[in-house]
């Protein structure tokens, strides 16, 4: 598919509508028929920035989702310092990009907002930093006092907000940035999620290649590098996680177990890693106990037969191997029905496999599965991570895999499965 390859844009049977009413949208506009548009879109740079422009969102909001902001403003940028440089990845028509330029006037004005999109129509709306009453929600009345002008029926950001943020076209499967080399804050919010693994992995290793290992990157409050990349490490902060690079050098050193990071404004924070999944490489062990309710030590050691079948597994994912992985991970779900990971790695090599339903299933065992077991376990085998947080992931997993069926209750109800 053209626009996976062009811009990551994972293929998705729910995305159909959207994209054949794009094509129709792009075919007026050019007063053409949608099949010569399709036809001409490998050819003509044109015609796919037209159709990039009508199928990517480009909606945003001025402090979305305030408690990372909130996070950002009171606990990391002390530690920062000054000058803040930040990168708004994906900025849309401008309203993430301007909401950190305000943080960064809040401190004096010394740094500086790159913000990036593939849209060249939300890449124009951002340069002109214009917005309607509608769009400065979550703009404070202070605020907009501070850094807005009124116009007839709008309001633009003043001049020395402005002058903070550069606009630069920017598509996430390009080589980096060079100004993301000096950036303390990257802002990859709900990009991700439109992603194949594929190139999510591709985008975060070369991110990973660059950012500072001081630098913190935010994602959206609902997307996770648990299943992606094993180079970042997620830092627990007041009401969600920031990431961080893992410094190669002592990368293996810092994933041994999970450790305080203190910070200059006095604030600690839990450093913690991903619970293990299909495709990321870890040592034998590093093994978590299966997830159960031991009446006694003995039976908090994993049979050997659980522990080889999720190795095999993951190592039978890792070398594209999908089909021997699910016969791996369905022993694995029967002999643990009662351990959330065993059905969430099923689930990922059955979404792997193309059979979304089935993944779907052991989605719900999973979150099923998590109402169930031992919560102190569970706490243990997500080194960190609480149990709501994988909760809201596998919600998130389970409704993400069948979107065109959002009605299909999540169930959280106790049952034994094998899939």
């Amino acid at each position: 598919m053209l626009l996976e390859e062009r811009i990551g844009l994972r293929p998705d049977p729910s995305f159909r509508p959207r994209l054949e009413r794009a094509v129709c949208d792009v075919a007026v506009d050019l007063q053409t028929d949608p099949d010569e548009v399709i036809d001409g879109l490998a050819a003509d740079s044109a015609t796919f920035e037209q159709l990039v422009d009508r199928i990517t969102v480009q909606e945003s909001a001025f402090f979305r989702h305030p408690e990372q902001f909130e996070t950002l403003a009171r606990e990391l940028l002390p530690e920062v310092g000054t000058p803040v440089h930040t990168w708004s990845a994906a900025c849309a028509n401008g309203q993430e990009a301007y909401s950190l330029a305000m943080l960064i006037q809040d401190r004096g004005g010394n740094g500086s907002v790159l913000g990036t999109d593939i849209s060249e129509h939300a890449l124009e709306r951002s340069r002109r930093a214009v917005y309607t009453d509608r769009e400065m929600v979550g703009v404070s009345e202070l605020n907009r006092q501070r850094y807005f002008q009124r116009q007839t029926e709008c309001w633009q950001a003043v001049p020395s907000v402005r002058q903070l943020v550069t606009i630069r076209h920017h598509n996430l499967l390009d080589p980096i940035p060079p100004e993301v080399e000096r950036c303390q804050v990257v802002f990859c919010r709900n990009v991700l999620i439109y992603f194949g693994q594929r190139h999510a992995k591709r985008f975060l290793s070369k991110l990973a290649d660059v950012m500072q290992p001081s630098a913190f990157l935010f994602l959206g409050s609902s997307e996770t590098l648990w299943h992606i990349d094993e180079r970042f490490e997620a830092l627990r902060t007041g009401r969600g996680y920031v990431y961080r690079v893992t410094p190669k050098a002592s990368s293996r050193a810092m994933k041994s177990s999970p450790r305080p990071t203190s910070t200059r404004s006095g604030t600690v924070r839990q450093t913690v890693r991903s619970p293990t999944v299909p495709g990321r490489s870890s040592p034998p062990e590093r093994r978590p106990p299966p997830v159960t309710r031991p009446d006694d030590a003995a039976e908090r050691t994993p049979e050997p037969s659980v522990v080889d079948g999720q190795r095999r597994g993951e190592e039978l994912m890792r070398a594209g191997r999908v089909a021997e992985a699910i016969v791996e991970f369905r022993k694995w779900v029967y002999r643990s029905s009662e351990e959330p990971m065993s059905h969430f790695h099923l689930g990922t090599a059955l979404e792997a496999a193309g059979d979304r339903t089935a993944a779907r299933r052991s989605y719900q065992s999973a979150l099923a599965a998590t109402n169930r077991c031992d919560q102190d376990q569970l706490a243990t085998q997500l080194d960190g991570y609480g149990p709501e947080d994988l909760r809201h992931m596998l919600h998130h997993r389970a409704q993400q895999v069948l979107p065109e069926d959002p009605a299909l209750p999540i169930s959280t109800t106790a049952r034994r499965t094998d899939e």
